[in-house]
């Protein structure tokens, strides 16, 4: 009977058991901590995604004001998610509709001139007015959108509009 030296054995290719478990463990811990961080980052980008398409609506409506120099209204619906953009005769412009699953609230925006909805009133010259009043401006109007315990807030004023 021949002997085959030892250094001359061919050593197997692959993975012992107890290699690939202790690489499925470091995984499932490296997921379980990288998971909550992307639960947060898509938050975020979903509150600032609805932020930005608020402000579009709303940025679209005092330029399309400006442009016509003539009252143009945002109107949103809290309810529905949508938003729409009219004239002075009550046309429809622009609509659009802000993601499902997140809470829209809204605070100092007139609620009267269009049922159901929260409207701001742009003149001619682009500054916000309260839609029943055609003096009174805006001064401290808000849009809060809120989703999984995180909140931004649209805040519309004399002179500016920005997220917050």
């Amino acid at each position: 009977m021949t002997r085959t030296p030892p250094h001359s054995r061919k050593r197997q290719a692959g993975f012992s058991l107890i290699e690939l478990m202790v690489t499925i463990a470091i995984f499932a811990i490296l997921v379980g901590v990288a998971i909550p961080g992307f639960q947060s980052t898509l938050t975020s980008s979903r509150l600032a995604s609805a932020g930005n398409a608020l402000i579009g609506g709303i940025q679209g409506a005092r330029m399309e004001a400006i442009r016509r120099n003539q009252s143009v209204r945002f109107c949103l619906n809290a309810t529905t998610h949508a938003w729409q953009i009219m004239d002075a005769s009550s046309n429809i412009l622009s609509t659009d509709t802000i993601a499902s699953g997140i809470a829209l609230t809204t605070d100092k925006l007139d609620t009267s001139s269009v049922q159901g909805q929260a409207c701001v009133r742009f003149g001619g010259d682009g500054m916000p007015y309260s839609s029943g009043n055609s003096t009174a401006l805006i001064s401290a109007g808000t849009i809060e959108l809120a989703l999984n315990g995180s909140a931004k807030t649209v805040n519309i004023k004399v002179g500016s509009i920005y997220v917050q």
